[in-house]
């Protein structure tokens, strides 16, 4: 095989990586500019990578302009496993262990699974270099929770928004039941224990950053007009909260008391990176924390039955009595 030939097969590797990563696929004209080809030449490219590829070939309109056909590829099998390289899995598997919060912990993980699953096992366990990745890569799994499905199509589109930097109009179902209309500027997704969340400014990128919960979205409309949120930190928001949700009145100062018995355990969390832990003489504890998100925080705690209880502030604490008196009325009608 000719050099010539050899830097083609690269290249034709490095253009099926690409196809892999945009949420809106390649055009024709990308592929042109990416290769430096004749549109015949695109031409001959995407009927080898549909007939190489036909369960992962995907070819949709453009969202903006129907007329412009995309092409994508769903992660083949066939996609090379070294194009996943030591550094990149070491680096992901880095970002696994130093991000505690769970909503960015949790893709994380399941995205390092199934890329161990890709490159297979033994490449998985080289690059994870220790003891620990090789169990994990041989006994980790995505855990099964209770989840609301999505509308996929809805979903492909916010995608593609948020990347591209495009406003959308949507219908939405608010809380108290009416069907209401917004045009957002779309910059992320937060996902929760119990809801998923859209991030977006209101009509411009300005004021707060507000959350719509994604299975409440029954249709959107991609717009032409852009916006430009470079100046919106998603770390620093999720920062904000103990859980996904953020409320209007922001951070609180709270307080729980950690009882003897879960103080060993609760010393192996953290439950939020502005926590401060005060050990006690008799062996308990008291946690304070600089944060939002009282109702996940108050559910949350009810999985530690009583060892660790809300102390401040009162508005913590009301809504874990609210929870824990609701859930005692209700034993009466299993009676």
């Amino acid at each position: 095989m000719a050099r010539d030939d050899y830097r083609k097969f690269d290249e034709l590797l490095d253009l099926i990586q690409d196809m892999c990563r945009p949420i809106g696929g390649m055009s024709y004209n990308d592929i042109m500019e990416r290769l430096n080809c004749s549109r015949k030449t695109v031409e001959r490219i995407i009927n080898f990578l549909s007939e190489r590829f036909p369960d992962s070939f995907e070819k949709t309109s453009d969202p903006i302009n129907p007329k412009i056909q995309r092409f994508r590829l769903d992660s083949p099998d066939g996609l090379p496993p070294e194009y996943l390289t030591d550094d990149e899995m070491l680096a992901l598997n880095a970002a696994v262990k130093r991000i505690k919060n769970e909503t960015i912990n949790k893709p994380l993980s399941s995205l390092e699974y199934k890329l161990n699953r890709i490159i297979g096992m033994k490449k998985g366990v080289r690059q994870m270099n220790d003891l620990e990745g090789a169990i994990l890569s041989r006994t980790s799994v995505v855990r099964p929770y209770p989840h609301i499905e999505i509308d996929a199509e809805i979903m492909h589109t916010l995608q593609y928004a948020v990347l591209s930097g495009h406003q959308v109009q949507i219908k939405y179902n608010s809380a108290d039941g009416d069907l209401k209309k917004y045009t957002l500027c779309p910059v992320g997704f937060l996902y929760g224990n119990s809801n998923n969340y859209l991030l977006a400014y209101k009509d411009t990128v300005s004021g707060n950053v507000c959350e719509f919960i994604l299975s409440r979205i029954t249709s959107l409309k991609i717009k032409k007009d852009h916006f430009n949120a470079s100046k919106f930190d998603i770390n620093s928001y999720v920062s904000e909260s103990f859980g996904a949700y953020h409320s209007e009145h922001g951070k609180y100062d709270v307080v729980w008391h950690v009882s003897k018995n879960a103080a060993p355990a609760a010393c192996r969390y953290t439950f939020h990176e502005s926590q401060k832990i005060i050990k006690h003489n008799d062996g308990s504890l008291t946690i304070k924390m600089k944060c939002d998100g009282l109702w996940e925080m108050a559910w949350y705690l009810f999985q530690w039955r009583g060892e660790i209880v809300p102390i401040a502030p009162q508005e913590l604490v009301n809504v874990y009595s609210d929870f824990l008196h609701r859930a005692t009325e209700s034993l009466k009608y299993s009676k």
